[in-house]
């Protein structure tokens, strides 16, 4: 037993070896001529051993308290002696290995495990670095003697994930000379464990368990054959290897392999059949860079036959494969499970016992896991063997074996479908999770039976039948979706989620042609049969279609009140929705998105009822149900677009009541936004689709007019909802008719959807213009009135956008009564929806308002005809002020503003300039310097006409001084004063810019360089806004660059003020501790402008390169001046002999030693030295 002293001895010692690791106190490169160091830590490593010996022998069980502390410090001492040394622990590794192993299972306290883990993830590492593998595999079958009383420790090495890393990592780059050597070693390791469990050779009996020796040996030879890289060198080598391990290892594995099955039983014929494999898998990917003449035959035949002792062949262990597969699925059982199962599945709950069940295919439980992976690597063989077969079709197709060599490549086809056949059989005994629980307890396999199915998804799909396809989706939503259930998963339903999460993440899943045309009817198969599951419906039971499909939106629209189960779980349903709804939508082109979408609709209509009866009972509605009709729509609002309509789908009844459908229970749940978002979003591909079909079937539209008709008269009581969906659709009228879509026209009517259009949205102004009005009018008396009123605005910018497009491009499709009416209306809008003075209580409204003057300045004309120009620009200069000071800059103003500015006239702009600078309030201006600049800003970029260009020119000096007060933000707040400056800036790069608005004297350009240089001195007092700091920065050099870029000229004539502010850009740089990056960059871009003007400007330089010296003297961190190195190497490039001189007289001698460096960095790195 361990004592808390040897405990406490321990510790000590794994504290002492960290020193030593810590500071390198030992090094086997360092000397050591007496050898007392290395003597010392060999005793070290001895003793470690011998307490390995002794707590192996008697465990970790505590006397007074220390067996645990013990072993954790004993296993921390061993870790550190091998970062020493790795030879000290070399010859007794295997001790070190079970003993690691050991501690992985036993222990309950996290630190000794992980402990353990990164003692055998270093061990691995080191001797991987080493390219000393063969010893690190030698001592883990050595650990097999040491812990031969104990297995565990063959699960607890391969599942500690660091040491399969390191093994496969080292695999992967074994040099080709030592693949010969592993290969040698692993066949003498399983061929000794055979002869053990068989009786013969020496050594005691094997252990009757899954953790044997055996198992072991298997299981890392299989990680070595994994992880090998083939090439041409190795290629052959590696073919013959997998010959010789097949007549060997295998089969003492798997014994004599008859057509009554295999004489191995148990684990022993797993790893045999697991062996086997992988070895095809090896030799199928060997025969690929063999340059040989029969490689395809060679393939597909290995292991099929194998030589017996007196020179005949018996049956091979894929002669077995093949006959079992065979045998399966000829069967009548087979024939007759696999033509129910689908059917009875989608009517039966998965997890009861009433599925057909499945043929017995003569294997017992334990090995159908072995086999089927055997039969997917087979697949994957005969797959390149097919390949070679249609080479050689290709190559000899007018040679007389032409039909031979069709016949043996649909022979190895035809194998390929009956393997894929048979796997899909296995599989499915773990479909569901009970029937997976129950067949565990039966003797079943453990282990996963789907997952190798995805895993090779894309070769064994080339051979499947869309049965297939139906059987691993019907998984793949199962392992996705899992339900909630009270017993704890297992291992393998771990597993097999982990897989269906990899498989819907894999972008190559969705090209996978043979599966994915089946994955949205499957989805929602799912979801509808889990959705009715957990609901009571009344009347009859739900009919079901030959195609697995159920529940059209006529029969859930005939049901009555469906109501939840106690224990119902919609989370499966949910989540295969979401799924369905954020996959890629390529798939979903098909013939069958009708019927698709009939039922994905089915499913919405009895989900808001559902919702209906809960809010009428008072009950909580489930946030799962929110989803699923969120999901729903989302789907039906992917699926429309890719609907491939015929005659009669035109007249389909999903299609005939798909707004009812959609806009049943809308009310209650309205409010949800993202079920309003997806609602609209179906409603606009619908109508999208009955335009794109108008050519084709001209009543689509008019009968999606005719169902949008019932929305306009519930909106008079159910307002927003139903204005949402009216919005939607005139909203995406008006998208339309800005790309001319609208125009084209029918040919057997010779009529366009424009008359259709034009009718619906006056029958919608016509009976919702009062109700409009009266909600707009509202806003203001409170905040939900005012969302009510931002909703009806809406509605209004779509109606009268589009009929004011139409009166502008088509105005004799109007009459002039209905003209005026169209304008009459814009003008009550316009009276009623000022914007309110609070913009953040009132925000909604006012991005309605917003919204609303960028739709009707759209077609500018029509609203400077409906409204006085006068009283429109007014209207958006307030709506812009307001929204302005509230610190919510409207995109939406400013593009009506510019789309009014284009169309007005130089009376229009001399109001507005009066209206921004002219009027007087009793407290100065009306509006504020940074607004009034951003005003100007708007008229510079969107003035488009010579007129306007000269009268805005005759204003821009006056803007010009007003820009100035920007700069002195003594009166403003940190916020808004960083905000004036981006302002400031992005107004005067475009001024100077516009050369033919004004040209600035070298005086102006001197006024505004000094105005930016105090700039700096605000900013050292607010260290803490670095963001601010930035942009200030940024912009300063902005507008520095667009001075040295149009007004160089100017710049000669009033060098001080540009150097004064480079210096005290230069100054803040070295100061700033945070954004170094980004000044140092702007910084450096304005340096190397300089260049090209280096004649004017180089004996100012001098200043700014004696401030870097100075700086440097005073200490400069290595960061900042790396950073700035490259604006230094532009300055220097800038001197002549006579600066450079001049430099070197005026600094002192530490100067003169911290500056060499950087100038010999200029002279190698960046100087010119060739001729010009």
């Amino acid at each position: 037993r361990v004592g808390r002293r040897a405990a406490a001895l321990l510790e000590a010692t794994a504290g002492t070896l960290g020193l030593l690791a810590a500071f390198d106190a030992h090094s086997p490169s360092y000397g050591d001529p007496e050898g007392g160091h290395a003597r010392f830590l060999e005793r070290t490593a001895e003793g470690l051993l011998l307490c390995v010996d002794a707590m192996d022998g008697t465990g970790d069980a505590p006397s007074g308290g220390g067996g645990g502390r013990a072993s954790r410090a004993l296993t921390t001492s061993l870790r550190r002696i091998q970062a020493l040394d790795h030879r000290l622990l070399r010859d007794g590794l295997p001790r070190v290995i079970s003993f690691a192993c050991a501690r992985l299972d036993r222990g309950r306290e996290g630190g000794r495990c992980k402990e353990a883990r990164s003692l055998l993830a270093e061990a691995a590492t080191t001797y991987r670095e080493l390219r000393q593998v063969g010893h690190f595999l030698r001592s883990a079958r050595g650990a097999c003697a040491v812990g031969r009383g104990e297995g565990r420790f063959v699960r607890d090495l391969l599942g500690c994930g660091d040491v399969a890393e390191s093994l496969s990592v080292a695999y992967r780059i074994c040099p080709s000379g030592q693949i010969g050597e592993l290969w040698k070693f692993f066949d003498g390791w399983i061929a000794d464990s055979s002869s053990r469990k068989s009786g013969e050779g020496e050594g005691p009996p094997r252990l009757k368990d899954e953790k044997t020796e055996l198992s072991f040996a298997v299981r890392m030879f299989v990680l070595f054959i994994r992880n090998l890289r083939v090439d041409q060198q190795n290629a052959t080598e590696l073919r013959g290897l997998c010959e010789r391990t097949a007549r060997t290892g295998a089969a003492a594995l798997l014994g004599e392999v008859r057509g009554d099955g295999p004489l191995g039983e148990g684990v022993v014929a797993q790893c045999g059949f697991d062996l086997c494999g992988w070895l095809v898998d090896l030799h199928a990917r060997s025969c690929f860079w063999t340059d040989s003449a029969d490689v395809g035959g060679a393939n597909s035949s290995f292991l099929l036959t194998r030589e017996g002792g007196d020179g005949g062949k018996d049956s091979g262990v894929l002669s077995y494969l093949r006959s079992i597969a065979e045998s399966t699925v000829s069967s009548e059982a087979y024939r007759k499970w696999k033509a129910s199962w689908t059917s009875i599945f989608w009517q039966t709950n998965a997890d009861q016992c009433l599925l057909p069940e499945l043929p017995d295919i003569g294997v017992p439980m334990a090995l159908r896991g072995s086999l089927q992976r055997l039969a997917l690597h087979r697949v994957q063989q005969l797959h390149s063997a097919i390949y070679y077969a249609n080479l050689r079709e290709h190559e000899r197709r007018a040679s007389d074996d032409l039909e031979d060599d069709r016949s043996a490549g649909e022979r190895l086809a035809n194998e390929a479908r009956t393997l894929v056949d048979f796997s899909l059989c296995v599989a499915c005994s773990h479909l569901g999770e009970r029937s997976r629980r129950r067949d565990e307890a039966d003797g079943g396999s453990p282990e996963s039976l789907w997952s190798p199915l995805a895993q090779t998804l894309r070769i064994w799909a080339k051979y499947c039948d869309p049965i297939h396809a139906e059987l691993l989706l019907t998984w793949f939503f199962s392992a996705l979706c899992p339900g909630r259930d009270g017993a704890r998963p297992t291992p393998s339903l771990r597993l097999e989620e982990a897989a269906a999460l990899t498989l819907a993440r894999d972008a190559s899943f969705y090209d996978v042609q043979e599966v994915t045309p089946s994955l949205a009817r499957v989805g929602v198969q799912f979801a509808l049969r889990n959705f009715l599951d957990n609901v009571e419906l009344t009347g009859e039971s739900v009919a079901q279609e030959s195609n697995g499909l159920m529940v059209s939106s006529m029969e859930a629209a005939e049901k009555g009140s469906p109501k939840l189960t106690i224990n119902h779980d919609l989370g499966p349903a949910s989540m295969a929705l979401s799924f369905l709804a954020s996959a890629p939508v390529e798939f979903l082109l098909c013939n069958g998105n009708l019927s698709l979408l009939d039922r994905v609709v089915g499913l919405d209509v009895l989900s808001s009822r559902v919702i209906k009866h809960e809010l009428d009972a008072n009950n909580p509605v489930d946030p799962q149900l929110l989803k699923i009709i969120f999901s729903s729509r989302s789907l039906v609002a992917n699926i429309l677009p890719k609907a491939l309509l015929s005659g009669p789908d035109f007249n389909a009844p999903v299609l005939a009541n798909l707004i009812p459908h959609l806009s049943e229970g809308f009310s209650g749940i309205a409010y949800d936004e993202s079920v309003r978002v997806a609602t609209c979003d179906a409603v606009v591909e619908y109508f999208s689709m009955c335009i794109d079909y108008h050519g084709k079937e001209a009543s689509l539209v008019q009968n999606l007019f005719t169902q949008m008709k019932t929305c306009t008269g519930s909106a008079k009581t159910e307002f927003v909802p139903n204005a949402l969906l009216i919005r939607s659709v005139i909203r995406q009228m008006n998208i339309l008719d800005r790309h001319r879509s609208l125009s084209k026209r029918n040919i057997p009517t010779n009529s366009s959807p424009y008359d259709s259009c034009i009718s619906f949205v006056q029958h919608v102004q016509k009976h919702l213009q009062n109700t409009t009005l009266q909600h707009i009018s509202k806003a203001g008396c409170s905040q939900e009135l005012s969302k009510v009123a931002a909703t009806a605005l809406l509605l209004a910018s779509e109606i009268l956008s589009f009929l004011g497009n139409v009166t502008v491009t088509m105005p004799t499709i109007m009459s002039k009564d209905q003209i005026e009416a169209a304008r009459q209306n814009v003008r009550k809008v316009v009276e009623l929806a000022d914007p309110l003075k609070d913009p953040v209580y009132n925000l909604e409204f006012n991005n309605a308002w917003g919204y609303f003057l960028s739709s009707m300045a759209a077609v500018p004309e029509y609203l400077l005809s409906s409204v006085a120009p006068s009283s429109v620009f007014e209207k958006v200069l307030e709506s812009s002020a307001t929204s302005f000071r509230g610190g919510l800059d409207s995109m939406l103003l400013d593009a009506a503003f510019c789309s009014l500015i284009r169309n007005a006239d130089c009376e229009q702009l001399s109001k507005v300039t009066v209206q921004l600078l002219g009027e007087k309030a009793n407290d100065g201006t009306k509006y504020d310097s940074a607004f009034i600049v951003k005003v100007f800003h708007l008229l510079m970029t969107s003035g488009n006409s010579p007129e306007q260009h000269k009268f805005i020119s005759g204003k821009c000096k006056t803007f010009l001084l007003v820009s100035m007060d920007l700069l002195r933000g003594r009166q403003f707040t940190r916020k808004q004063f960083v905000s004036n400056i981006k302002l400031f800036s992005s107004t005067m790069t475009t001024l100077i810019s516009k050369k033919d608005l004004l040209l600035l004297s070298g005086r102006e350009v001197a006024m505004i360089l000094c105005e930016m240089n105090p700039l700096f001195h605000y900013c050292a007092g607010a260290g803490d806004d670095v963001d601010g700091d930035v942009s200030i920065f940024k912009s300063c050099c902005s507008v520095l660059e667009s001075f040295i870029a149009h007004y160089p000229k100017q710049l000669y004539g009033c060098p001080s003020p540009l150097f004064s502010l480079l210096l005290a850009l230069l100054s803040n740089t070295l100061r700033s501790n945070h954004g170094l990056s980004q000044k140092a960059l702007e910084y450096s871009k304005v340096c190397e402008l300089l260049i090209p003007h280096k004649d004017i400007f180089r004996k100012h330089v001098v200043g700014l390169i004696l401030g870097y010296i100075q700086a440097l003297n005073e200490g400069m961190t290595p960061a900042t001046n790396n950073k700035l190195k490259p604006s230094i190497f532009a300055m220097l490039d800038m001197c002549s002999d006579f600066e450079t001189r001049q430099i070197n007289a005026m600094i002192d001698v530490p100067s003169k030693t911290l500056f060499a460096p950087v100038f010999k960095s200029y002279q190698k790195y960046y100087q010119y030295h060739g001729q010009a």
